[in-house]
């Protein structure tokens, strides 16, 4: 700069032979303290995850409790499965996302719902992908930018024409998948997600809901009923079906069976020779 020439200007002729030598030195720790702040890595870029499962006595309480923390923390719900059916404890399966800064805060609400039984955490660093991702995009917006000068300017044959807009239009296809890639990573990086399974503690029921000796007895003899009454229309069914072809085979052996019948009986009915 203009105060490094100055200051060499104003060296005597002894000290003019060690100028350029300063000189050269400051201005190659002026780049290596450049280089040293280009070349610091940025803050990691963590996609966090985690699952609670938790058992409430009181569940009602605890369902009111899950919706309380959504909106004090500001996050949403992605998915959520209630299971009311009698004879079971009630449970609640749900896909929480909170922004990442309340990740710590809404884990720790969600742990006084109730008891915990099962917590798991882990962290995906995500930052080179995320470097990798917005490089090729850009190199995807130059080439569609580039791609189109060059068909605005075209003047050649009409399969050129037509060569370049399905580069452009290949181009942008990419464009669109990596920007919906960058917009999911994003999302994992600003937004926590956390499992919950909450569910009552069980407890037995003294209540029976079995039906009476009397209505078991009758229940029984319906279905006998039923049973002898679908059999005996079976049989009849059959009988009509197969009633014609058993008839004609009766007529056709008949006389065969007849002759060959009185055959026997004759023979059997003569007497013996004397000896």
């Amino acid at each position: 700069g203009t105060g490094l020439a100055d200051k060499t200007d104003s060296f005597t002729p002894s000290q003019q032979s060690a100028a350029p030598s300063a000189l050269a030195k400051q201005r190659a720790a002026e780049f290596a303290r450049s280089d040293e702040i280009l070349n610091q890595p940025a803050a990691p870029m963590i996609a966090r995850t985690a699952s609670l499962k938790i058992s409430a006595k009181d569940f009602q309480s605890a369902r009111a409790g899950v919706d309380r923390i959504i909106a004090s923390f500001h996050g949403f719900a992605a998915s959520m499965t209630i299971n009311n059916a009698v004879g079971e404890p009630q449970s609640l399966s749900a896909e929480l996302h909170f922004p990442a800064a309340q990740c710590d805060a809404a884990l720790a609400a969600l742990k006084g719902l109730g008891r915990v039984e099962q917590e798991q955490q882990g962290g995906e660093e995500v930052t080179a992908q995320v470097v990798d991702l917005d490089a090729r995009l850009k190199n995807a917006r130059e080439t569609e930018t580039r791609l189109q000068d060059i068909l605005k300017t075209r003047t050649g044959k009409v399969s050129d024409v037509l060569e370049v807009e399905n580069q452009i239009a290949e181009t942008r296809q990419s464009i669109e998948q990596m920007e919906g890639e960058q917009k999911q990573l994003h999302d994992r990086i600003t937004f926590s997600a956390i499992t919950l399974d909450l569910h009552e503690e069980y407890q037995a029921s003294l209540e029976t809901n079995d039906p009476s000796a009397g209505r078991r007895i009758r229940n029984a003899v319906v279905d006998g009923f039923r049973a002898a009454a679908e059999g005996s229309l079976a049989l009849l069914v059959f009988l009509l079906n197969a009633g014609p072809s058993l008839l004609l085979a009766a007529i056709i052996l008949f006389w065969p069976i007849r002759t060959a019948w009185r055959r026997l009986r004759n023979s059997s009915a003569m007497p013996a020779p004397a000896r």
